[in-house]
């Protein structure tokens, strides 16, 4: 999401600039003196000029709105990618149930009991668990 917003600013300021130059000018042309070298006002109010800025806002709407699409869609690629280094960098535990498992009731559960249940039962059994301030384990032996 960050980035996402970092490309909108860089979008805003990109379109802004032309409008905060034009203020500058029509603030401080006429301290100075300075002058356009044609009349501005004949070219406003021509309906070429509002086509011309109804053909530019056409092109760059939809331009910006793809940008933040693949802005949005790197991001998420980003993130993805992220989350697959961490977990291949980690231990990966996975607890299968066995096939002849009984249903299970959430109000019921009790953990030990059923890691017990979850291996062949003609063997013993020991728990390990561990951790740090950095984190923790859990070992089956």
């Amino acid at each position: 999401m960050k980035r996402i917003f970092t490309a909108f600013q860089g979008c805003a300021l990109m379109l802004l600039s032309p409008v905060v130059l034009a203020i500058t000018w029509w603030y401080y042309a006429p301290k100075y003196g300075w002058t356009l070298p044609f009349d501005l006002a004949p070219v406003l109010t021509t309906a070429e000029s509002l086509w011309r800025w109804v053909c530019g806002l056409l092109l760059a709407v939809p331009l910006f709105l793809a940008f933040l699409w693949i802005a949005q869609k790197r991001a998420e690629r980003q993130r993805m990618r992220a989350i697959a280094e961490a977990v291949a960098a980690g231990p990966t535990i996975a607890l299968l149930p066995r096939s002849d498992w009984k249903k299970v009731d959430p109000e019921g559960v009790q953990l030990w009991a059923r890691l017990a249940d979850a291996l062949p039962h003609d063997q013993q059994i020991s728990f390990e668990v561990g951790g740090s301030d950095q984190h923790s384990f859990f070992a089956l032996h």
